[in-house]
């Protein structure tokens, strides 16, 4: 039986932390889905977020044309916005690696994940403290550019978010920080060589956004959020 150790790491870049299981310290639960949980967690001192992610075996009724295990999906993408410079603008969090082959039975914190039959798969974030979901009462013009402009960055990188929804559009009050989180469903594609039937959707997210930037608006003036309440 494999330990916390034998785990295989991925760390995104020189001179980040190398996100071995065995020194990571679990401090909080943050959220708990069927496909993942989200844990605030301490390296030498240190907080991050780590995202541990519930395999998804590809059924004869998935689409063919797409990824859709939620790991894959997400490590792919911070791959990719690491790389393309939107880690360092702040638009999204900082990437800081990937952790396979976890064996949970070892680690008390994953036990949800023990029946599954098979090792498990992880991502270290930068963990942004006092993040709320955007809404009516952040509502201002310059706060929408900004989140219009940071999804025009990341589909130009050929990264479809996959989940356009407001609860993935989060702000920190302290600091005016916006950013898009959760690229668990995202799709990312050499950027000059998508595939014509996936443009369509490229601009779907861009209409969806339309729809909350409007409802926020008038939410805004008349200062209620019932228009945007069903988007959470």
């Amino acid at each position: 039986m494999s330990s916390p150790s034998d785990c295989e790491v991925e760390t995104a870049e020189s001179g980040q932390p190398s996100p071995t299981m065995e020194h990571i310290v679990f401090e909080t639960t943050l959220s708990r889905h069927k496909s993942s949980h989200v844990f605030r967690v301490s390296i030498d001192g240190q907080t991050y977020l780590l995202k541990v992610y519930r395999k998804r075996i590809r059924r004869h009724y998935d689409h063919s044309d797409r990824e859709i295990d939620p790991f894959t999906c997400e490590s792919s993408a911070y791959r990719r916005l690491a790389e393309g410079g939107l880690c360092d603008e702040g638009i999204v969090p900082r990437f800081y690696g990937i952790i396979t082959d976890i064996n949970p039975s070892h680690i008390p914190h994953l036990s949800a994940f023990t029946n599954d039959g098979h090792p498990v798969n992880a991502i270290l974030l930068e963990y942004v403290s006092g993040l709320r979901p955007f809404d009516f009462t952040m509502f201002n013009k310059q706060r929408m550019d900004g989140f219009y402009a940071a999804l025009h960055k990341i589909h130009r990188l050929g990264i479809l978010h996959g989940d356009i929804e407001l609860r993935h559009m989060q702000m920190q009050p302290s600091s005016g920080r916006i950013l898009w989180i959760d690229f668990d469903h995202a799709q990312t594609f050499v950027p000059d060589s998508i595939p014509s039937d996936w443009l369509r959707r490229f601009e779907d997210e861009k209409r969806y956004l339309d729809c909350f930037m409007e409802d926020l608006d008038l939410d805004c003036q008349e200062g209620h959020g019932n228009r945007t309440q069903k988007w959470l």
